[in-house]
């Protein structure tokens, strides 16, 4: 793979055999921008931030739990 913006496409019955009030979003897209792979070794992850945000959400919801069983 090289570096540059790709776009990727998801389509769910593009014949449109199954019946829907909507058919209007059975297509989604995203553009992607993908690194030089000689690079991404020198680029920090953000691999803490999901610890961090990890940890967030376990101390929310055991908050959360407390008050709930408090009440």
């Amino acid at each position: 793979m090289s570096a540059g913006e790709f776009d990727l496409r998801v389509v769910v019955d593009p014949d449109e055999t199954i019946s829907e009030r909507d058919e209007g979003n059975n297509e989604v897209f995203l553009l992607i921008g993908a690194a030089d792979p000689e690079v991404v070794g020198s680029v920090s992850g953000f691999a803490p931030d999901l610890v961090l945000l990890l940890l967030a959400g376990l101390f929310a919801g055991r908050v959360v739990n407390r008050r709930q069983s408090a009440s």
